[in-house]
């Protein structure tokens, strides 16, 4: 199977996403995915727009150099690939790291 095309829903995190860590907004789409998924619609529906209002997702770039805000619906048919599997595994990434300490290192050299 093609690397580019992973199933719906079976997208990982790579082993080395502890040095690239995920941006706030990029959290908050994982969040208001798995509250969706959860049933938890209205909770996930404010979350959306709050996501967008406060412009927490990444810009994109268009094909003619410009930097735009992308709105939460956008950046969902751009990371349809990633499904909810993505949080469990970035918080138990995260969750590992914190227990060998290496989080708390991190801040102290900032």
């Amino acid at each position: 199977m093609d690397k580019k095309h992973t199933p719906k829903g079976d997208a990982k995190l790579p082993k080395h996403s502890a040095a690239a860590p995920v941006q706030q907004g990029e959290l908050c789409f994982l969040i208001a995915k798995y509250l969706q998924s959860a049933g938890c619609n209205t909770a996930a529906a404010a979350l959306q727009d709050e996501i967008t209002k406060k412009h927490l997702l990444p810009r994109r770039t268009t094909i003619d150099g410009g930097v735009v805000e992308q709105t939460y619906t956008e950046f969902c048919a751009v990371n349809e690939h990633v499904g909810i599997k993505q949080l469990e595994t970035y918080l138990k990434q995260h969750m590992r790291e914190i227990s060998k300490g290496e989080i708390i290192e991190q801040k102290k050299k900032k």
